[in-house]
Protein backbone atom coordinates (compact mmCIF):
# COMPACT_ATOMS: atom_id res chain seq x y z
CA UNK A 1 0.00 0.00 0.00
CA UNK A 2 1.28 3.19 -0.95
CA UNK A 3 1.51 6.00 1.10
CA UNK A 4 -1.75 7.93 1.51
CA UNK A 5 -3.18 10.64 3.94
CA UNK A 6 -6.92 11.47 5.31
CA UNK A 7 -7.32 14.80 6.22
CA UNK A 8 -9.56 16.28 9.54
CA UNK A 9 -10.53 19.76 10.66
CA UNK A 10 -12.65 21.35 13.38
CA UNK A 11 -12.81 24.69 15.32
CA UNK A 12 -12.01 23.77 18.66
CA UNK A 13 -12.87 27.04 21.49
CA UNK A 14 -9.64 27.35 22.93
CA UNK A 15 -6.81 29.33 22.59
CA UNK A 16 -3.95 27.57 20.70
CA UNK A 17 -2.01 27.53 23.62
CA UNK A 18 -4.50 24.96 25.50
CA UNK A 19 -5.18 22.41 22.30
CA UNK A 20 -1.54 22.37 21.79
CA UNK A 21 -1.60 21.37 25.19
CA UNK A 22 -4.00 18.91 24.63
CA UNK A 23 -2.01 17.37 22.05
CA UNK A 24 0.80 16.82 24.20
CA UNK A 25 -0.31 16.59 27.93
CA UNK A 26 -0.46 13.29 29.64
CA UNK A 27 -3.85 14.05 31.37
CA UNK A 28 -4.99 16.34 28.63
CA UNK A 29 -4.81 12.82 26.16
CA UNK A 30 -6.74 11.41 28.18
CA UNK A 31 -9.92 13.71 28.59
CA UNK A 32 -10.89 13.51 24.80
CA UNK A 33 -8.48 11.02 22.70
CA UNK A 34 -6.84 7.99 24.92
CA UNK A 35 -7.61 6.61 28.43
CA UNK A 36 -4.43 6.65 29.75
CA UNK A 37 -0.98 7.12 28.32
CA UNK A 38 2.09 6.17 29.85
CA UNK A 39 5.32 8.28 29.05
CA UNK A 40 9.12 8.76 30.44
CA UNK A 41 9.91 11.51 33.03
CA UNK A 42 12.18 14.22 31.90
CA UNK A 43 13.20 12.92 28.64
CA UNK A 44 12.00 12.87 25.55
CA UNK A 45 10.34 9.81 24.11
CA UNK A 46 7.85 7.90 23.09
CA UNK A 47 4.00 8.17 24.62
CA UNK A 48 1.94 4.67 24.94
CA UNK A 49 -1.43 5.68 24.29
CA UNK A 50 -4.06 2.83 25.67
CA UNK A 51 -7.81 2.15 25.42
CA UNK A 52 -9.21 0.29 27.42
CA UNK A 53 -10.80 -2.74 24.76
CA UNK A 54 -6.96 -2.87 24.69
CA UNK A 55 -6.30 -0.52 21.43
CA UNK A 56 -2.81 1.24 21.59
CA UNK A 57 -0.71 3.26 20.22
CA UNK A 58 2.68 4.39 20.64
CA UNK A 59 3.62 8.12 19.78
CA UNK A 60 6.91 10.09 19.43
CA UNK A 61 7.01 13.84 19.35
CA UNK A 62 8.72 14.76 15.76
CA UNK A 63 8.47 18.58 15.72
CA UNK A 64 6.74 21.10 17.85
CA UNK A 65 5.98 24.40 16.30
CA UNK A 66 5.30 26.69 19.70
CA UNK A 67 1.59 26.71 20.26
CA UNK A 68 0.83 26.97 16.93
CA UNK A 69 1.78 23.10 15.87
CA UNK A 70 3.25 19.89 16.43
CA UNK A 71 4.20 16.29 14.55
CA UNK A 72 4.47 13.21 15.89
CA UNK A 73 4.59 9.72 14.48
CA UNK A 74 1.96 7.01 15.09
CA UNK A 75 1.99 3.48 15.25
CA UNK A 76 -0.79 1.13 16.13
CA UNK A 77 -0.96 -2.61 15.76
CA UNK A 78 -2.85 -1.94 12.35
CA UNK A 79 -1.06 0.61 11.23
CA UNK A 80 3.24 -0.03 11.24
CA UNK A 81 4.69 3.48 9.80
CA UNK A 82 2.68 6.77 10.06
CA UNK A 83 2.59 10.69 10.86
CA UNK A 84 0.25 13.12 12.30
CA UNK A 85 0.37 16.65 11.49
CA UNK A 86 -1.30 19.24 13.62
CA UNK A 87 -2.29 22.78 12.47
CA UNK A 88 -3.57 25.25 15.12
CA UNK A 89 -4.70 28.18 13.43
CA UNK A 90 -5.80 30.89 16.01
CA UNK A 91 -9.49 32.79 15.30
CA UNK A 92 -11.50 35.41 17.27
CA UNK A 93 -13.02 32.76 19.37
CA UNK A 94 -10.76 29.52 19.41
CA UNK A 95 -8.91 27.94 17.53
CA UNK A 96 -9.06 26.27 13.94
CA UNK A 97 -7.34 22.65 13.81
CA UNK A 98 -6.32 20.86 10.60
CA UNK A 99 -4.95 17.03 11.17
CA UNK A 100 -3.14 15.45 8.60
CA UNK A 101 -2.67 11.47 9.03
CA UNK A 102 -0.47 10.29 6.73
CA UNK A 103 0.08 6.24 6.12
CA UNK A 104 3.64 5.45 5.33
CA UNK A 105 2.63 1.56 5.10
CA UNK A 106 -0.25 -0.34 5.67
CA UNK A 107 -1.19 -3.74 4.49
CA UNK A 108 -4.74 -3.14 6.10
CA UNK A 109 -7.07 -1.60 3.48
CA UNK A 110 -10.00 -0.80 5.78
CA UNK A 111 -7.48 0.81 8.15
CA UNK A 112 -7.54 4.15 6.50
CA UNK A 113 -11.31 4.68 6.77
CA UNK A 114 -11.10 3.58 10.41
CA UNK A 115 -8.53 5.81 10.98
CA UNK A 116 -10.52 8.73 9.42
CA UNK A 117 -13.71 8.00 11.71
CA UNK A 118 -11.42 8.20 14.42
CA UNK A 119 -10.16 11.35 14.07
CA UNK A 120 -13.70 12.85 13.39
CA UNK A 121 -14.44 11.27 16.29
CA UNK A 122 -11.69 12.49 18.38
CA UNK A 123 -11.78 16.03 17.48
CA UNK A 124 -15.57 16.38 17.84
CA UNK A 125 -14.82 14.86 21.66
CA UNK A 126 -11.60 17.52 22.12
CA UNK A 127 -14.61 20.63 20.88
CA UNK A 128 -17.04 18.91 23.34
CA UNK A 129 -14.24 18.80 26.24
CA UNK A 130 -12.79 22.05 25.53
CA UNK A 131 -16.55 23.78 25.48
CA UNK A 132 -16.39 23.55 29.37
CA UNK A 133 -19.32 21.73 29.93
CA UNK A 134 -18.11 18.17 31.53
CA UNK A 135 -19.27 16.19 28.72
CA UNK A 136 -16.71 13.17 27.78
CA UNK A 137 -18.63 11.88 24.59
CA UNK A 138 -16.64 8.70 25.07
CA UNK A 139 -18.85 8.58 28.13
CA UNK A 140 -22.78 10.51 27.86
CA UNK A 141 -23.25 8.35 24.56
CA UNK A 142 -22.44 4.80 26.16
CA UNK A 143 -24.60 3.55 28.82
CA UNK A 144 -23.73 3.35 32.08
CA UNK A 145 -22.81 0.20 33.38
CA UNK A 146 -21.61 1.53 36.70
CA UNK A 147 -19.05 -1.13 37.72
CA UNK A 148 -15.71 0.06 39.15
CA UNK A 149 -13.51 -2.79 38.74
CA UNK A 150 -10.68 -3.82 41.86
CA UNK A 151 -8.02 -6.85 41.00
CA UNK A 152 -7.83 -9.76 39.03
CA UNK A 153 -8.67 -13.30 40.59
CA UNK A 154 -8.28 -16.56 40.24
CA UNK A 155 -9.89 -19.50 41.84
CA UNK A 156 -9.88 -20.96 44.54
CA UNK A 157 -9.64 -18.30 46.95
CA UNK A 158 -13.00 -19.10 48.55
CA UNK A 159 -14.70 -16.71 46.34
CA UNK A 160 -14.07 -18.75 42.60
CA UNK A 161 -14.39 -22.03 42.18
CA UNK A 162 -10.70 -24.10 40.85
CA UNK A 163 -9.44 -22.36 37.14
CA UNK A 164 -12.15 -19.95 37.59
CA UNK A 165 -10.87 -16.16 36.62
CA UNK A 166 -12.50 -13.15 37.74
CA UNK A 167 -12.50 -9.18 38.26
CA UNK A 168 -13.64 -7.99 41.75
CA UNK A 169 -15.99 -5.08 41.99
CA UNK A 170 -14.72 -2.49 44.30
CA UNK A 171 -17.39 -0.22 43.94
CA UNK A 172 -20.69 0.56 42.16
CA UNK A 173 -21.71 4.12 40.27
CA UNK A 174 -25.02 5.39 42.02
CA UNK A 175 -28.39 5.61 39.10
CA UNK A 176 -26.20 2.96 36.80
CA UNK A 177 -27.14 -0.20 34.98
CA UNK A 178 -25.29 -2.25 37.38
CA UNK A 179 -26.69 -0.54 40.90
CA UNK A 180 -30.28 -1.24 39.10
CA UNK A 181 -29.88 -4.54 38.61
CA UNK A 182 -28.79 -5.15 42.51
CA UNK A 183 -24.52 -5.36 42.07
CA UNK A 184 -22.64 -4.94 45.38
CA UNK A 185 -19.01 -4.28 46.11
CA UNK A 186 -17.30 -7.53 46.34
CA UNK A 187 -18.89 -9.17 43.31
CA UNK A 188 -16.51 -11.13 41.03
CA UNK A 189 -17.28 -10.77 37.71
CA UNK A 190 -16.55 -13.22 35.07
CA UNK A 191 -18.59 -13.00 32.44
CA UNK A 192 -20.43 -9.71 30.85
CA UNK A 193 -21.80 -9.82 27.04
CA UNK A 194 -20.50 -13.16 26.43
CA UNK A 195 -16.96 -11.96 27.10
CA UNK A 196 -14.62 -13.55 29.59
CA UNK A 197 -13.59 -10.98 32.19
CA UNK A 198 -10.17 -11.92 33.69
CA UNK A 199 -8.46 -8.81 33.33
CA UNK A 200 -9.78 -4.97 33.71
CA UNK A 201 -9.39 -4.44 30.45
CA UNK A 202 -11.90 -7.00 29.21
CA UNK A 203 -15.02 -4.35 30.35
CA UNK A 204 -13.97 -2.33 27.62
CA UNK A 205 -14.20 -5.39 25.22
CA UNK A 206 -17.02 -6.15 26.23
CA UNK A 207 -18.91 -2.82 26.50
CA UNK A 208 -17.41 -2.04 22.71
CA UNK A 209 -20.47 -0.78 20.25
CA UNK A 210 -22.83 -1.46 23.43
CA UNK A 211 -25.60 1.52 23.57
CA UNK A 212 -28.15 2.16 25.78
CA UNK A 213 -31.16 -0.36 25.75
CA UNK A 214 -29.36 -3.17 24.89
CA UNK A 215 -29.76 -6.33 27.24
CA UNK A 216 -26.16 -7.88 28.51
CA UNK A 217 -25.80 -11.46 29.56
CA UNK A 218 -23.77 -11.05 32.83
CA UNK A 219 -22.18 -13.73 35.27
CA UNK A 220 -20.57 -12.88 38.51
CA UNK A 221 -20.41 -14.65 41.45
CA UNK A 222 -21.05 -13.73 45.38
CA UNK A 223 -19.82 -15.39 48.36
CA UNK A 224 -18.91 -18.06 46.44
CA UNK A 225 -22.59 -18.62 44.21
CA UNK A 226 -22.37 -18.00 40.70
CA UNK A 227 -25.47 -16.14 39.88
CA UNK A 228 -26.25 -15.83 35.95
CA UNK A 229 -28.40 -12.55 34.57
CA UNK A 230 -29.62 -10.57 32.21
CA UNK A 231 -28.76 -6.87 32.68
CA UNK A 232 -30.61 -4.11 30.46
CA UNK A 233 -28.01 -1.06 30.04
CA UNK A 234 -29.36 2.12 31.16
CA UNK A 235 -28.37 5.65 29.83
CA UNK A 236 -25.07 7.06 31.55
CA UNK A 237 -26.03 9.73 34.30
CA UNK A 238 -24.48 12.83 33.79
CA UNK A 239 -21.64 13.24 36.20
CA UNK A 240 -21.49 15.85 38.96
CA UNK A 241 -18.95 19.18 37.71
CA UNK A 242 -17.28 21.12 40.23
CA UNK A 243 -18.05 24.49 40.43
CA UNK A 244 -16.71 27.13 38.17
CA UNK A 245 -14.31 28.78 41.70
CA UNK A 246 -12.44 27.18 42.79
CA UNK A 247 -12.81 28.34 46.53
CA UNK A 248 -16.37 27.33 45.93
CA UNK A 249 -15.67 23.74 45.15
CA UNK A 250 -12.99 23.60 48.49
CA UNK A 251 -16.08 25.01 50.74
CA UNK A 252 -17.98 22.25 49.02
CA UNK A 253 -15.30 19.62 50.22
CA UNK A 254 -14.83 20.84 53.40
CA UNK A 255 -18.77 20.73 54.11
CA UNK A 256 -18.46 17.00 52.75
CA UNK A 257 -15.53 16.07 54.59
CA UNK A 258 -17.06 17.68 58.27
CA UNK A 259 -19.75 15.59 57.74
CA UNK A 260 -18.05 12.45 56.34
CA UNK A 261 -15.97 13.62 60.04
CA UNK A 262 -18.65 14.58 62.67
CA UNK A 263 -20.46 10.57 61.37
CA UNK A 264 -17.52 8.37 61.89
CA UNK A 265 -16.17 10.44 65.43
CA UNK A 266 -20.07 10.33 67.09
CA UNK A 267 -20.48 6.59 66.22
CA UNK A 268 -16.98 5.91 68.11
CA UNK A 269 -17.84 7.79 70.66
CA UNK A 270 -20.05 4.45 71.59
CA UNK A 271 -16.99 1.97 71.11
CA UNK A 272 -14.20 1.62 73.99
CA UNK A 273 -11.02 2.64 72.44
CA UNK A 274 -9.61 -1.05 73.37
CA UNK A 275 -12.35 -2.54 70.80
CA UNK A 276 -11.25 -0.01 68.31
CA UNK A 277 -8.50 -2.94 66.18
CA UNK A 278 -11.74 -5.37 66.78
CA UNK A 279 -13.23 -6.83 63.42
CA UNK A 280 -17.12 -6.99 63.45
CA UNK A 281 -16.69 -10.69 61.80
CA UNK A 282 -14.06 -12.61 60.74
CA UNK A 283 -13.32 -11.25 57.02
CA UNK A 284 -13.71 -7.60 57.82
CA UNK A 285 -12.20 -4.38 58.82
CA UNK A 286 -11.91 -3.17 62.10
CA UNK A 287 -12.60 0.58 62.87
CA UNK A 288 -9.18 1.59 62.87
CA UNK A 289 -8.57 -0.18 59.26
CA UNK A 290 -11.22 1.75 58.07
CA UNK A 291 -9.59 5.34 59.33
CA UNK A 292 -6.41 4.07 58.19
CA UNK A 293 -8.34 2.97 54.71
CA UNK A 294 -9.46 6.25 54.28
CA UNK A 295 -6.53 8.20 55.06
CA UNK A 296 -4.59 6.54 52.29
CA UNK A 297 -7.35 7.32 50.32
CA UNK A 298 -6.97 10.87 50.70
CA UNK A 299 -3.36 10.65 49.94
CA UNK A 300 -4.05 9.44 47.16
CA UNK A 301 -6.17 12.44 46.27
CA UNK A 302 -3.33 14.59 47.35
CA UNK A 303 -1.52 12.87 44.29
CA UNK A 304 -4.34 12.96 42.41
CA UNK A 305 -4.73 16.85 42.09
CA UNK A 306 -1.19 17.85 41.96
CA UNK A 307 -0.67 15.50 39.13
CA UNK A 308 -3.65 16.94 37.19
CA UNK A 309 -1.71 20.42 37.74
CA UNK A 310 1.29 18.75 36.37
CA UNK A 311 -0.33 17.31 33.95
CA UNK A 312 1.01 13.66 34.42
CA UNK A 313 -1.69 10.72 34.10
CA UNK A 314 -3.51 10.13 36.81
CA UNK A 315 -2.36 7.60 39.59
CA UNK A 316 -5.84 7.86 41.59
CA UNK A 317 -6.56 4.11 42.33
CA UNK A 318 -8.47 3.33 44.94
CA UNK A 319 -6.67 -0.44 45.40
CA UNK A 320 -3.46 1.30 46.23
CA UNK A 321 -4.97 2.07 49.47
CA UNK A 322 -6.00 -1.60 49.80
CA UNK A 323 -2.60 -3.63 49.35
CA UNK A 324 -2.20 -5.55 52.11
CA UNK A 325 1.03 -4.11 53.52
CA UNK A 326 -0.07 -0.88 53.85
CA UNK A 327 -3.10 -0.14 56.44
CA UNK A 328 -0.46 -2.54 58.72
CA UNK A 329 2.00 -0.01 58.31
CA UNK A 330 -0.59 3.01 59.11
CA UNK A 331 -1.62 1.51 61.63
CA UNK A 332 2.27 0.92 63.36
CA UNK A 333 2.93 4.28 62.32
CA UNK A 334 -0.55 5.44 63.90
CA UNK A 335 -1.53 2.84 67.12
CA UNK A 336 -4.07 4.97 68.51
CA UNK A 337 -7.72 5.73 67.44
CA UNK A 338 -7.01 9.48 68.50
CA UNK A 339 -4.20 9.63 66.25
CA UNK A 340 -5.93 8.20 63.44
CA UNK A 341 -8.90 10.67 63.57
CA UNK A 342 -6.38 13.42 63.85
CA UNK A 343 -4.60 12.43 60.82
CA UNK A 344 -7.87 11.80 58.82
CA UNK A 345 -8.63 15.30 59.72
CA UNK A 346 -5.67 16.65 58.64
CA UNK A 347 -6.06 15.02 55.52
CA UNK A 348 -8.88 16.23 54.94
CA UNK A 349 -8.08 20.01 55.55
CA UNK A 350 -4.33 19.60 53.39
CA UNK A 351 -7.32 18.54 50.32
CA UNK A 352 -9.21 21.70 50.92
CA UNK A 353 -6.22 23.67 50.98
CA UNK A 354 -5.07 22.38 47.55
CA UNK A 355 -8.31 22.81 45.88
CA UNK A 356 -8.48 26.42 47.35
CA UNK A 357 -4.50 27.56 46.10
CA UNK A 358 -5.88 26.23 42.69
CA UNK A 359 -4.51 28.94 39.91
CA UNK A 360 -7.14 30.47 37.58
CA UNK A 361 -5.61 28.86 34.80
CA UNK A 362 -6.23 25.04 35.47
CA UNK A 363 -9.81 26.47 37.12
CA UNK A 364 -10.77 27.52 33.30
CA UNK A 365 -9.51 24.13 32.08
CA UNK A 366 -11.33 20.81 31.18
CA UNK A 367 -9.00 18.97 33.83
CA UNK A 368 -10.21 20.50 36.56
CA UNK A 369 -13.69 19.99 35.62
CA UNK A 370 -12.42 15.84 34.85
CA UNK A 371 -10.69 16.32 38.20
CA UNK A 372 -13.75 17.61 39.60
CA UNK A 373 -16.13 14.91 39.07
CA UNK A 374 -13.63 12.29 39.87
CA UNK A 375 -13.83 13.87 43.44
CA UNK A 376 -17.66 14.31 43.69
CA UNK A 377 -17.64 10.35 42.66
CA UNK A 378 -15.40 9.18 45.10
CA UNK A 379 -17.81 10.78 47.75
CA UNK A 380 -19.71 7.37 47.47
CA UNK A 381 -16.96 5.40 48.41
CA UNK A 382 -16.29 7.84 51.42
CA UNK A 383 -20.12 7.43 52.88
CA UNK A 384 -19.93 3.55 52.26
CA UNK A 385 -17.10 3.42 54.53
CA UNK A 386 -18.09 5.80 56.73
CA UNK A 387 -21.42 3.33 57.09
CA UNK A 388 -19.44 0.56 57.78
CA UNK A 389 -17.85 2.38 60.66
CA UNK A 390 -21.26 2.57 61.57
CA UNK A 391 -22.35 -0.88 61.61
CA UNK A 392 -19.40 -2.05 62.88
CA UNK A 393 -19.85 -0.14 65.93
CA UNK A 394 -23.02 -2.13 65.89
CA UNK A 395 -22.45 -5.16 65.86
CA UNK A 396 -19.37 -5.13 68.04
CA UNK A 397 -21.49 -3.38 71.10
CA UNK A 398 -24.48 -5.55 69.98
CA UNK A 399 -22.06 -8.62 70.84
CA UNK A 400 -23.89 -10.36 67.18
CA UNK A 401 -20.54 -9.92 65.35
CA UNK A 402 -22.98 -9.63 62.22
CA UNK A 403 -22.59 -7.43 59.25
CA UNK A 404 -24.41 -7.88 56.36
CA UNK A 405 -22.70 -9.27 53.19
CA UNK A 406 -22.18 -5.81 51.43
CA UNK A 407 -20.22 -4.32 54.05
CA UNK A 408 -16.75 -6.40 53.25
CA UNK A 409 -13.76 -4.38 53.16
Amino acid sequence: MSSQSIHVSRFIAAAPSSVHRAFSGEVDLSLWLCNGVAAPRRISGPQLLWWADGAYAISQSLLDEGDYGIRFSWKTDRIEDSQVSVVLRPESSGTSVELTHTVVRCDDAGALDALTDFWNDALENLASVWALTGEDLRLTRRPAIGLFPGDATTGPDGSLPDGVSGVRISDILDGSSAQAQGMQAGDIVVELAGVAIDAVQAFGVAMSGKVAGDVVSLRFYRDGEEHTEEMPLLPRPPLEAPPADANEFAGQMESFYAECEASIRGDLNGLPDDQSMTPPAPGRWSANEILAHLILMERLTHDYISHCRLSYYETHMPQIAVLEERIPALLQAVPTRSGLLDALRSAFRETVVLLGTLPDEFVRSPVYIAMGQGLNLDKAHYRRHVDQIRRAVEAITSGNGQMPEEESS
